[in-house]
Parts: C-alpha cells; structure tokens; sequence
C-alpha cells in the first residue's frame, strides 16, 4: 500500500506543478501590467457602440448598427477600415504622464487649456460612457493634455488621436466601389481601332477627309476573309 500512497503524492505534485505553471503563463509580464495600468479607455474595441466628438474643426457622431457604423447626422455608411483604425487607438490609449495633485492643491486646468477644454469626446460601450476632454499642447514633443470626466488628473498623451478626430467627415465616409470599365471597351474586338473622325491622321500619315471611316482590325497573316482568299505569306 505504501507505493501506491507515493504515486498518489506524486500525481498530486505534478497536477498542482502543471496548474502553477499554466496559471504564471496566462499572466501579463510586468511590462504588460504597467501599460495597461496607462491605459485610459479600458474597454475593448468590440464592445464599443458609439463614439462622439466636439473639436474646433470637426464634429461627427459614429453608430453602431446591425449593418455596420453609421456616420452622423447623415445616417451614411462609415469606412470600415477608419472606424477600426480609430477603436483600435481608443482601446489602446496610454498615458505618456500624469500630473496629479501636491499638497492638498488643486491642479490650476486652464494652465493645461482644460477650462474649458479645447474640445471633448465621448465613447460608448452598452450602458458605459467615457468623456474624454481634451486641452491644449504641450510645449515640447508635441503631445496633448487630457482629462477624464470626474477625475482629478491631467494626463500627457500623444497628439495623434486629436489630429485623427480632426479630419474632415470625407475621411469617415464609407469609399465608393471603383468604377467598372465601359461595356464598349470590354466588347471591343482586339486589334480593332476606332473610326477616324474627320481630321484625323491615321497610322499611314494620311489625314481623314468627311464622314467617319471604320478602321478593320488587322488580320494575322493565313486569315481568310469572307470572300475565300487567303492572305499572302511569306
């Protein structure tokens, strides 16, 4: 009976080594763990639902219906690939740094253009909401003060976000399919040319005079026409 109480502890062992070994491998590094504690708009791009914003030179509202998303007020179709492009920098928003709070004194925010704010955005997932206010730049490296609504901080993130929200509603707007050639030009026989219209020089140097004249396509040498003569060869 003792062995079979050894292999029992031994099996324990290796069970409880595997679970410990699994569980430290589905843990984030300490890399991961101190960006995502950066991470301003914790929510993943899936369940985002809608995305408004208010800056000084453009305003537009993005929906998410059973279709896709929709651009507002115009309720037209969104680029796909834009609206991806910009979940995708919304969920992985970081904070560059954070200015907070010293000595029980109030940040000053209209030093950091955040009162008011320069502009303001607004991201929905379900019954979640998020604003985003967003103020002026910094003074150096081109990065931009923001503030989340109802908490004391001023964060320092970079000014790509602001500059994308800022482009004009083509930008948002679902792209037209391109146009598909002209049917005349798919049917065209290949060799043949268009008709010489009057004044026109030809392959010869000879200018057309009067009404348009069919040019024939050239024909490879053995064809026969309709008259039964076979072309010269050799």
């Amino acid at each position: 009976m003792k062995w079979k109480t050894t292999l029992l502890l031994l099996l324990a062992a290796v069970g409880v080594g595997s679970y410990v070994s699994l569980y430290e491998l589905r843990q984030p590094d300490p890399e991961q763990r101190e960006r995502r504690s950066r991470m301003l708009l914790p929510v993943k791009p899936e369940a985002i639902t809608r995305v408004d914003w208010a800056l000084p030179n453009a305003t537009a509202t993005l929906t998410r219906d059973d279709a896709g998303w929709r651009l507002s007020p115009d309720g037209l179709r969104a680029d796909p690939e834009a609206v991806e492009r910009l979940l995708d920098d919304l969920t992985f928003l970081v904070s560059l740094r954070t200015l907070e709070e010293s000595g029980g004194e109030l940040l000053a925010l209209g030093a950091y253009g955040l009162k008011p704010p320069v502009g303001r955005l607004v991201v929905e997932a379900g019954v979640a909401s998020m604003t985003l206010l967003f103020g002026e730049r910094t003074a150096v490296e081109a990065n931009r003060y923001v503030q989340l609504a109802g908490r004391p901080e001023v964060f320092v993130i970079s000014d790509l976000l602001f500059e994308n929200l800022s482009r004009p509603p083509e930008h948002w707007r679902e792209k037209p399919a391109p146009p598909s050639a002209p049917a005349a030009l798919q049917d065209k026989a290949p060799g043949a040319q268009d008709a010489l219209q009057d004044g026109q020089v030809n392959e010869d140097g000879q200018q057309q005079q009067g009404p348009p004249k069919e040019v024939a396509p050239e024909r490879a040498p053995g064809h026969q026409d309709a008259g039964g003569q076979a072309g010269e060869i050799g």
